[in-house]
């Protein structure tokens, strides 16, 4: 994003200086006397809107110029730069030849100052400056700035040196006020109480909030100061602080619950959704009448409050550092820079492996829904046996990964990062598999591998880590946004921890994301599996978590990444993936000596959730849950699919991996998948919970399709 932002500054920016020493030029001949940096600024911006326009019909409206920009080459800029140069040389032509009655240093001075106010207000609403907000922009800005022009010969005041102190005291309280809420109080808070969730050193978190902080209060303060009129200042400034004040009170007492960024936009009553909206007409309307109407200083008023908001948030998030980075829990917690890398992930034994794929969120009625529109969507699965009646444990990631890995049951009241420490403590299904002679990588997320687990794992490696300044940046404020925003308007701003986590970069190894099955396909149709032929290990063991069916839907059937995708096309594409790896393990002869397992972590985990629960019959789900299993043993050689009603859960999954790897004490794991009856009577277990969900645990006797064979033993 970086390369994106220098180059387009080159590519506005260099012209633009090029446009106005041709413009001072004709006006020297014509004893016009112009503002240099006001002409440059004006054809930047116009340059700006050009690059804005083509990208518009090339790539859609919706993207920012950073962003279409994101991907593309070094050469590339040379069929934009061409075009560029042809207009700064033509527009001063045309400009002074068109309006040679029109007083164009007043005209370019109300274009700036009219373009920056309306591009500055709606990148603090909306948070980006797509391409239609832009070239539409700059052309009302234009044309109102070339009639206001025409039509009044009125002073027009800018900045000068009898007014800089009173510009720079009524844009630096309000600017600060933005800054210091939306990119360092809110973010920080955020990046402190979620410690465990975000994986960035505070250092450097810390330099890309204060960076974009400085660059940002530049910007909003400087650019104000310096383009703006008198009467427009003041209106601008009163405007941020508005919009940072209520959005500061929405924060602050106004959200209500707020459910977990996991996935699935959360919905309000529209009684909450009116209510809320004409909270924020009424604050906003009072600020502007007080302004407009009072005849004493309103704006000294809120000058001092944006003043006094400031220090407040900087002093609460001061005290939140020292406690929370000083803190003994903190000071405990192994470095940051150790991650699950991607390393070995495509690297198996020549004779023996254990492949373990966890879809996440792929539940049993999603696989019936894609077989009910094709029948064969199996097909690639030669020897497995659909287990279509299997139960998970647990209805949240953060306890079935560690379960999966362990064996070790949840303590009914156990925070869930104090389980997978707990699991992995009490657990020595690693270091047994690993005793075994097999080689362990598991690629999930860090935060499901407790401490004890992690020296048994071949990817869990010391890298230098950094999170990437303008990316940061620009996430953190979408974070802010989502907490200050009115309700009606929050889902504008919505994001996921996926999101956050995606920031992370590695100097050293590449980690494995869980977030976005993308990479993982590019990595393996790209690279594809090979065979250690040196392995003096007795087998590999790799368990691989994927983002499956999990929302939001970021990626098609034919996995490539998308903004608008369907449940059914991700869960297609995440098959894919899998079906793409055993292909080539046919393809290498070592398919039918491994044993393979795919399965989910759990099924759909809406139903007690009072919030998202009225979203299943949109997605074709009941209120079962469970996730998918599909096995096949090693040597099992025939062709197709069989299906298996065998009432088994995921502790018939844990059994079946010992088993197949053969540690000594597998009987202690109870029985496998093979080894539980179709017709057998017994009742699985399903616990539902989580710290914003209610507590429900279910017996399961029967169907697990059948929500009439569903029961609740217990429920807090």
């Amino acid at each position: 994003m970086l390369s994106a932002y220098i180059g387009i500054t080159a590519l506005c920016v260099l012209p633009g200086i090029l446009a106005c020493i041709i413009h001072l030029y004709l006006s020297k001949r014509q004893n016009r006397t112009v503002s240099p940096g006001r002409i440059a600024v004006f054809y930047s911006g116009i340059f700006y809107g050009f690059l804005s326009a083509v990208k518009m019909v090339l790539d859609g409206g919706n993207a920012t110029l950073p962003e279409s920009f994101r991907d593309i080459v070094p050469a590339t800029y040379l069929h934009y730069i061409a075009p560029i140069l042809f207009l700064a040389f033509i527009l001063p032509i045309l400009a002074h030849l068109l309006f040679r009655n029109l007083d164009l240093s007043r005209f370019m001075s109300l274009a700036d100052s009219l373009t920056f106010a309306v591009l500055a207000l709606g990148f603090v609403i909306s948070n980006r400056v797509c391409h239609y907000f832009y070239v539409g922009a700059i052309f009302v800005c234009v044309l109102s700035a070339f009639v206001v022009t025409l039509r009044y010969h009125g002073e027009i005041l800018y900045v000068s040196k009898n007014n800089l102190r009173q510009r720079i005291q009524y844009a630096v309280p309000s600017t600060l006020f933005y800054v210091v809420t939306v990119l360092l109080s809110l973010p920080g808070t955020l990046f402190l109480n979620n410690r465990e969730e975000i994986p960035f050193a505070p250092l450097s978190f810390a330099k890309a909030l204060l960076i974009g902080a400085v660059v940002y209060f530049c910007i909003i303060a400087g650019a104000g100061i310096l383009l703006l009129t008198k009467r427009q200042l003041e209106w601008f400034y009163t405007a941020l602080f508005a919009l940072t004040f209520v959005g500061y009170l929405q924060n602050m007492f106004f959200n209500g619950h707020m459910t977990s960024m996991d996935g699935k936009m959360q919905e309000w009553e529209s009684v909450q959704l009116w209510g809320n909206a004409l909270i924020w007409i009424l604050l906003l309307t009072g600020i502007i009448l007080l302004k407009a109407r009072l005849s004493i200083d309103v704006g000294k008023i809120y000058r001092i409050i944006c003043t006094y908001l400031s220090l407040v948030q900087i002093a609460s998030l001061g005290f939140l550092s020292v406690q929370t980075l000083l803190s003994p829990e903190e000071a405990e917690e192994p470095s940051d820079e150790w991650i699950l890398s991607t390393g070995k992930s495509l690297e198996l034994h020549p004779d023996h492996n254990v492949l373990v794929f966890i879809l996440d969120w792929y539940d049993g009625q999603i696989l019936e829904q894609i077989l009910e529109q094709e029948p064969d969507f199996l097909a690639p699965l030669d020897g497995f046996t659909n287990y279509s009646n299997a139960t998970s444990l647990y209805a949240f990631t953060e306890w079935s990964l560690p379960y999966l890995l362990t064996a070790v049951e949840w303590p009914y009241d156990m925070d869930k990062d104090e389980y997978s420490e707990y699991a992995f403590q009490n657990s020595d299904m690693l270091q047994s598999i690993n005793a075994a002679g097999y080689d362990v990588g598991v690629y999930t997320d860090l935060k499901y591998i407790g401490q004890n687990g992690t020296d048994q794992i071949c990817n869990y490696v010391l890298s230098e880590q950094y999170c990437r300044i303008w990316d940061t940046v620009n996430q953190m404020m979408e974070c802010s946004k989502y907490q200050t925003a009115p309700l009606c308007l929050k889902n504008l701003y919505w994001y996921t921890t996926d999101e956050i986590v995606a920031l992370e970069s590695t100097k050293t190894y590449k980690p494995w994301i869980t977030y976005n099955d993308v990479p993982f396909w590019t990595d393996i149709t790209g690279n594809g599996l090979t065979i250690n032929s040196k392995a003096k290990n007795q087998g590999s063991f790799r368990f691989y978590h994927m983002y499956g069916a999990h929302e939001p839907y970021l990626m098609t059937e034919n996995c490539t990444e998308t903004e608008d995708g369907q449940m059914l096309s991700q869960a297609r594409g995440s098959m894919k993936i899998v079906y793409e790896y055993m292909n080539q393990l046919k393809a290498l002869g070592l398919y039918d000596n491994a044993t393979i397992i795919i399965t989910a972590d759990h099924g759909q985990n809406y139903t007690y959730d009072p919030l998202r629960a009225d979203f299943l019959p949109d997605m074709g789900l009941q209120t079962t849950s469970y996730p998918i299993l599909l096995v096949k043993n090693a040597k099992e050689t025939r062709k197709g699919v069989s299906e298996s009603k065998a009432p088994v859960s995921h502790t018939e999954v844990i059994a079946t991996i010992v088993n197949a790897i053969g540690i000594k004490d597998k009987e202690n794991y109870g029985r496998t998948l093979t080894e539980i009856g179709e017709n057998e009577e017994r009742e699985r277990v399903f616990t539902y919970m989580r710290n914003d969900m209610p507590y429900v645990k279910s017996a399961i006797n029967g169907e697990a399709g059948n929500p009439d064979d569903w029961s609740v033993l217990e429920e807090k």
